[in-house]
């Protein structure tokens, strides 16, 4: 859950006889995925004494949009749990996924489950950038400081952060949420404390966030779609359909891949409209863009796009269009990997192979007797005239990274096979149509 740009305000601007309604507000402005008005609060503030600190009092510091009757994913909360829990040190988990499949929901539902034990502080911190990374510590410090503390600046901020959960000889919990965009904001170390007493909770829609924990390989949990019980249940809930269930739900949660978002949409255009299971496929298939483009009211899926001051509530088609904007910043290479991705909206999204590409490339007589719309896959051939599956596989990691193709690996024909979700799918064709 835009053509602005991505950066926060300078927040070193705004700090000077900043109050802790200024910090929360300050912060609320800065936040990427949630504001923390009506954040729940435990414990002291500034009047806390250099005694009571060391008795470090209970905090839990998180976004108040958890969604409301969560279903599924148990499985996941589990691991989490586990890899969180497991004596190393430190503690690490990374949960990734596509947009839309509830990354931070189902960090939410593990914060909301684990605030009163083991846990006596729990943190959430904005990873979309740099900036909004501060602006989280910005407001942290103003949770756990006492009158006597001198903090002058950000930097000043962030290093008591630190220092003080470094020092803390109880358990806490930091929720890195959105760390999505490595390229920009690759130093995300520098703001994780140190300590055995810590656990760190990263969400993020980038494959690369498995370099996080490169040596615990089981506490990188890649989020994919629900569950089948659990996809009928969120459509039923959502769709207010209490009709006995039917293949006909099965179908419909089948065709968006199971993704929590879709489902999210569907329910609500279902409810809306009063309409039967039954009948649900047939307006997909005539409207699927009105219905993956259309916005819940009230939806927990919120996001807030470059310098906005406010949040926007997301569908499923804005998800891959910030995908798909990331990808556009990256420059180089970009015609073709937006050519490409829309070449393979025609394939049949389970297996697309790249012989397909192969064999029509080398054939130059094939490609200057159709049209010239793909002499562009000229573009994978090496300067001998050959094919260049090297540079293929080069295209289809940037679309991976960027959360537009499901998967790719090579098969046993030498040939690389990619995959991808179907609501990708519905949205590559929809663009091509504006």
């Amino acid at each position: 859950m835009a053509s602005s740009s991505r950066e926060t305000p300078n927040i070193q601007q705004h700090i000077s006889g900043l109050t802790v309604t200024d910090g929360a507000r300050l912060f609320a402005g800065t936040n990427n995925t949630t504001n923390y008005h009506g954040t729940v609060y435990l414990g002291h503030r500034n009047n806390e004494t250099r005694q009571s600190r060391e008795q470090t009092p209970s905090y839990y510091e998180i976004p108040n949009h958890r969604v409301d009757g969560f279903v599924g994913q148990e499985d996941i909360l589990k691991k989490i749990d586990k890899a969180l829990s497991d004596g190393s040190d430190p503690r690490y988990a990374v949960l990734q996924g596509m947009g839309g499949q509830g990354k931070s929901q189902v960090a939410l539902e593990y914060c909301r489950r684990k605030k009163d034990s083991p846990y006596s502080a729990i943190f959430w911190v904005d990873a979309t950038t740099e900036n909004s990374v501060k602006g989280s510590f910005q407001f942290i410090s103003e949770r756990i400081k006492v009158e006597t503390d001198y903090l002058p600046n950000i930097d000043a901020r962030v290093a008591f952060v630190l220092r003080m959960l470094t020092s803390w000889t109880v358990r806490w919990l930091m929720v890195f949420d959105n760390y999505d965009d490595l390229g920009t904001f690759p130093n995300i170390r520098n703001f994780i404390p140190q300590s055995g007493l810590g656990a760190i909770l990263v969400t993020s829609r980038h494959p690369d966030s498995n370099a996080l924990v490169i040596n615990q390989s089981s506490h990188f949990l890649q989020l994919s779609g629900l569950e089948e019980s659990a996809a009928v249940a969120l459509l039923v809930q959502q769709s207010q359909t209490y009709e006995f269930i039917s293949e006909d739900a099965k179908k419909i949660v089948e065709r968006l891949g199971c993704h929590p978002l879709a489902i999210t949409q569907a329910g609500a255009y279902i409810r809306k409209r009063k309409l039967p299971l039954c009948e649900f496929m047939g307006h997909y298939k005539r409207r699927k863009k009105i219905i993956l483009e259309s916005t819940p009211q009230l939806s927990h899926y919120r996001k807030r796009l470059g310098n906005a001051e406010g949040e926007t509530s997301l569908n499923v088609f804005t998800t891959w269009e910030l995908s798909f904007q990331q990808l556009q910043s990256e420059a180089s290479e970009i015609d073709v990997k937006a050519k490409l991705l829309t070449l393979l909206a025609f394939f049949d999204e389970k297996d697309i192979s790249e012989q397909f590409f192969a064999g029509f490339s080398t054939n130059q007589e094939q490609i200057s007797e159709s049209t010239k719309l793909l002499k562009w896959l000229n573009a994978f051939r090496s300067a001998k005239g050959k094919w260049d599956s090297d540079f293929f596989e080069d295209v289809l990691i940037c679309l991976r990274d960027s959360s537009l193709l499901q998967a790719f690996a090579r098969g046993l024909d030498g040939f690389y096979h990619a995959s991808l979700h179907p609501l990708i799918k519905d949205w590559d064709l929809s663009i091509q149509t504006r």
